[in-house]
Order: C-alpha cells, then sequence, then structure tokens
C-alpha cells in the first residue's frame, strides 16, 4: 500500500509540475486592477529556457569552484558561525524592510477584507445588523471565525486595529517562513532549508499579503505549523505533537475556512503513517483532528449564533462555488462571476430548491464539458494558467483594486500599477523566478527520485489538495498563494540534488583519468537523469514548433498580448470607462 500511495502521490505530483513548468514558458498572466480581468499574454520560451540551462551551468561552475575552495579549508566550524551571523543580519534587513512596507503601503481593506474589518467593529459594538437575512454575515457565514478574531484586535487596538494587525500578519509570516524551513530541514537537510529560508524572506509578493486584512497568513502559519507538527509526532510517536496538530490545524481553518486542505491532507498523512508502521495510535490521531475541527467550527457558530440572534448555518451552498469555478467569467474562466450569490438571493429562504438548481446547472456545465473536449481543454488551460502562470499572484492589485489610478503616488505608484517603469520590472523578475522554482521542481522529481518517499511528501501532499481543489472550485491567485509556496523547498532541493549529480558525474569521470570533454558528454548521456532532463528539453521545443490546436489550446493561449500593453499605456481611460 506504501508503494502504491507513493507512487500515486509522486506521478500526480510530476504531471502537474511538468505542466504548470511547460505553461510558464509559454505564457504569462497579469490582472487589470480596475476590474480584476486577467490578460493572458504571451511569453518567449527561447529566450527562458535557453536562460534556465545556462543558469543551471553557471551554478554548476561556482558549486565546482566553492567545492574546490572548501576542500583547501580545514576549519569548517567558522564557516557555519559566518553563515549564521549573515542569516542574522539578512533577517534584521527584512523585517525593517517589512515593517516600513507595512507603515508607509498604501493597504487599505476592500471588498471581503473591509467587509469583515468592518463587520469584527460592529461585533465589538453590539451592531448586529449584517448577521440578519441577506445581509454580509448571512451571505458568508463561514467569515464568522475571522471576524471573532479581529474583534479582538478592535477591542484591544481599537483605532489602532488595522495596524496591530498588520503587524501581527507579519509575526505569522516569519513564523510560517520557520515552519516551512524546519519541515524542509527534516526532508532535505540544512542547505536546502536555508536556501529556502532565505527565498521566503525576499518573495516580494509575500508583502503584499503580509498588509492583506484577511485569514490568509495567519491561516497558512498554523496549517504550516500544524503539518510540521505531524511530522514531528511520526518522528517521535510522543501524543504531544498529535494534540497540537489538531489545535494548529483547528487555528488555521477558524482563520481561513479553506484551510480544511490542510487537514485533510494531515489526516491522508497520518492514515499512511498506521498503515506503514501498524500503528493505531495515529488513526486516534485521525479522530481528534477531525473531531476538534467539527467541534470548534460548530462551537463558534452556536456562539455567533446566540450573541446575534442571526442563522449560522445559512449561507451560500458549497456547490454554488462548485459551479461558479466551472463557469466562464469576464474575469478568466472559472473565477467569480457572482453565481452562488445569485442562487442564494434569489432561494435563501428554501435550501432544498438551491440544491436542486445548482446541481441541475453542474450537470449541465459536466455535459457541455464532455461534448465538447476541446472547449473542456481550453478552459481547464486558462483558469490554470490564471492561476499558476500569474507571477505577481495579485499582490499589486490586492493593495489597488477598488482605488483610482492616482491613490498610490511615488515608489509604490511605481511598483503596484501597470506598465510603470518597476513594475514591468517586478514582471519580468517574478516571471523569470516562476519559471525558475518549476524547472527546479522538475530537478527534483528527476534527480532525486530515488530518495523520494512519503515521508519527505508532507508539503507535497498540502500542494496537491490545494491545486485539485482550486481547479474546480472558484478561481483566484489569492487561493493559491500558499500552495505555491510550498514548492520552493523541492525547487530548492531540485538545483542542490541536480547539481550534485553533475558534480558525482564529472568526479567519475576525473577518476577515470579521461582527458577529453567528450568523454565526460559522453558519461552524461548515459545518466538517466540527464536523460530524462533532455527529454524534457525536447519536449518544449516541440510544442514550440508543433502548430496545432492542441498545443494553443493547452499551452500557447497568449493571446492579450496587445489588449496588455493597451492597458498599461491607457489605463487611467480604462478605469473611468471601467467605474
Amino acid at each position: 500500500m506504501e508503494k502504491i500511495s507513493k507512487n500515486i502521490v509522486y506521478i500526480l505530483f510530476a504531471l502537474i509540475i511538468l505542466y504548470l513548468f511547460l505553461i510558464s514558458l509559454f505564457t504569462t498572466c497579469t490582472m487589470a486592477y480596475t476590474d480584476e480581468h486577467i490578460f493572458f499574454v504571451k511569453d518567449y520560451p527561447q529566450l527562458l529556457l535557453p536562460g534556465l540551462l545556462f543558469l543551471f551551468f553557471v551554478l554548476f561552475r561556482l558549486k565546482v569552484y566553492a567545492d574546490r575552495k572548501l576542500s583547501e579549508r580545514a576549519d569548517g566550524g567558522l564557516r557555519e558561525e559566518w553563515c549564521n551571523r549573515l542569516l542574522v543580519g539578512v533577517t534584521a534587513v527584512w523585517f525593517a524592510v517589512l515593517l516600513w512596507w507595512i507603515w508607509r503601503a498604501p493597504a487599505l481593506p476592500t471588498a471581503d477584507q473591509a467587509s469583515v474589518f468592518l463587520r469584527a467593529k460592529d461585533f465589538v459594538e453590539g451592531n448586529y445588523t449584517y448577521w440578519q437575512p441577506g445581509e454580509y454575515m448571512d451571505v458568508y457565514p463561514y467569515q464568522n471565525a475571522m471576524v471573532l478574531f479581529f474583534s479582538a484586535f478592535h477591542f484591544l487596538f481599537g483605532e489602532g486595529a488595522l495596524i496591530a494587525i498588520k503587524l501581527f500578519n507579519l509575526i505569522c509570516w516569519y513564523a510560517g517562513i520557520l515552519a516551512v524551513c524546519r519541515l524542509t530541514g527534516r526532508y532535505f537537510g540544512r542547505g536546502t532549508a536555508v536556501g529556502t529560508y532565505l527565498a521566503l524572506l525576499w518573495f516580494f509578493p509575500a508583502w503584499s499579503y503580509v498588509t492583506f486584512i484577511y485569514g490568509t497568513i495567519p491561516g497558512l502559519c498554523f496549517a504550516v505549523w500544524g503539518v510540521l507538527q505531524e511530522k514531528k509526532f511520526e518522528e517521535t510517536g510522543k501524543n504531544r505533537h498529535l494534540i497540537l496538530t489538531g489545535v494548529l490545524l483547528l487555528l488555521a481553518v477558524l482563520w481561513k475556512s479553506n484551510y480544511i486542505i490542510f487537514v485533510i491532507a494531515v489526516c491522508i498523512m497520518l492514515l499512511v503513517h498506521a498503515v506503514r508502521e501498524r500503528q493505531i495510535k495515529p488513526l486516534w490521531g485521525v479522530l481528534w483532528t477531525a473531531g476538534l475541527y467539527l467541534a470548534g467550527t460548530q462551537g463558534v457558530s452556536a456562539f455567533v449564533e446566540a450573541v446575534t440572534g442571526g442563522d449560522a448555518g445559512r449561507g451560500i451552498l458549497f456547490i454554488g462555488s462548485i459551479v461558479d469555478g466551472l463557469q466562464e467569467s469576464v474575469r478568466a474562466p472559472g473565477w467569480y462571476n457572482g453565481y452562488a450569490e445569485i442562487l442564494y438571493s434569489k432561494h435563501r429562504d428554501d435550501t432544498a430548491l438551491m440544491k436542486m438548481l445548482a446541481a441541475e446547472d453542474l450537470r449541465s456545465t459536466v455535459s457541455v464539458f464532455l461534448q465538447q473536449p476541446d472547449y473542456a481543454l481550453r478552459f481547464f488551460a486558462r483558469k490554470t494558467a490564471s492561476m499558476w502562470s500569474f507571477p505577481l499572484l495579485e499582490c499589486n492589485t490586492l493593495i489597488t483594486k477598488g482605488h483610482d489610478r492616482f491613490y498610490a503616488t511615488g515608489i509604490f505608484e511605481n511598483i503596484l500599477y501597470d506598465g510603470q517603469p518597476l513594475n514591468v520590472l517586478l514582471l519580468l523578475w517574478l516571471d523569470v523566478l516562476q519559471s525558475i522554482l518549476y524547472f527546479g521542481t522538475v530537478l527534483y522529481l528527476i534527480f532525486d527520485r530515488k530518495k523520494a518517499d512519503l515521508k519527505k511528501a508532507g508539503l507535497i501532499i498540502c500542494f496537491l489538495g490545494g491545486f485539485l481543489f482550486y481547479l474546480f472550485w472558484e478561481a483566484k491567485c489569492q487561493y493559491i498563494f500558499p500552495y505555491y509556496l510550498l514548492l520552493f523547498p523541492y525547487g530548492i532541493e531540485g538545483f542542490r540534488a541536480a547539481l550534485q549529480r553533475f558534480a558525482e558525474l564529472r568526479e567519475e569521470w576525473k577518476e577515470k583519468g579521461q582527458a577529453s570533454k567528450k568523454g565526460y558528454l559522453k558519461m552524461l548521456g548515459q545518466d538517466r537523469g540527464v536523460k530524462c532532463l533532455a527529454a524534457v528539453v525536447l519536449l518544449v521545443v516541440l510544442i514550440g514548433v508543433i502548430p496545432g490546436n492542441i498545443t494553443a489550446s493547452a499551452f500557447k493561449f497568449g493571446t492579450d498580448t496587445v489588449d496588455y500593453r493597451w492597458f498599461c499605456n491607457n489605463n487611467e481611460i480604462n478605469y473611468t470607462i471601467g467605474g
């Protein structure tokens, strides 16, 4: 069973990552801040692919040079002490930069952020109007727990609640980084953990999420710490880690309901561990985690109902958001189109009728996909790209959405608004970084495959849950942001493993005393990992040169390039029209 489970996890992961890597080379997405319309922009694999290979070559030469220098040094302890001091310095600088960003960035809550933040203030003041039928909290009762958390900030800090939440987000983001890196260290060792730490610290899109007044960052922090505690339980078998796993995952779900994906992923890990070790205790862990989740969420609903007099059992339907995620939208395929809200506004007093209508619409949508597979391919390819091939991850529109063109000034205008010099550079840099991340994860699957097992797949299982869930659920980049971050350890480990393998082949070549580079190339050509890498490169080339509907529908759909350039040059007018 363990072997079958491992194969399912890693084969599915490999197929998804390979596809994400391919579309990242051919298509890049970005968003209009005026109406969240997604632009599918043509990318340049003829530049990106050679660039990735050249980067790998440079890193390999640097590794050879560094290994030679380190072999000449006897004192490794001094080097580790120097590295630790450098990390402390980098962290201090990062905290200073993020504090400045929090203080100066013009990030005020809008849309759902504003609704939740203001409802929390209403709750503290005893104003329960928005919990009545048809109002915001009646439509979205799953926000109740987040409202309670934000109520604590209003109660403790009053008018300073907004900045207090942002500072809390900063603490949670740093704690989340530490949790990811501790898991990385357990999976792959200190070197990959340090690389992941530095990459996550300076991953710019996360900075905007720190100022995002929502449960995304706190929920991610508690979710990853829950996964870490589950890993510690697997290593030690101690009950306290199992107890903490359930508590942390409950807090994650209370902060943001969609972190139920992490709860399910951890329960799967515990089940696999129970089978692998032939133990009963992990099964009790599953019951504890699931039971605590049910008790906690139901307890919050009961408490809010008792205080506000509203009905926390109402609200939009789960199936409604799935129908929403399988329909077209003015934003992009599968993005928000208001289906679930419209259905609820018409039939909120008849849940049975709502479910019946939603089920009929779902069957109709699935029928269209089955009858028109070419359309289904285009729909899901574009929906996937709109989330996973979006380098900015909505980090600019989290701040600018809902505001006019001159809302931000100075450096923030330059960074956040499409077409500005720093914004263009940021988009290009993050686009390249995204391809590097996916390429590194492909390298992990190629060169670390012999070491791959389910004990290192905790973050992979969480990623798979997020990817598959949002393949059908309503799409949004802010939804996949947590799962995108989980790829960093595997991407960095992929480069390390591939460089190590090439270095080993080089040493084997030197030991055989072959003087010609031709012999080294022949040895590379005989290595299975190198053959797999060459096959990936060949696949990119074939997709690039083969015309046809399949390649155009699945990979090369950057048809909005001209429209996006127009938007960058005319977005002031565009805002007036859209507004």
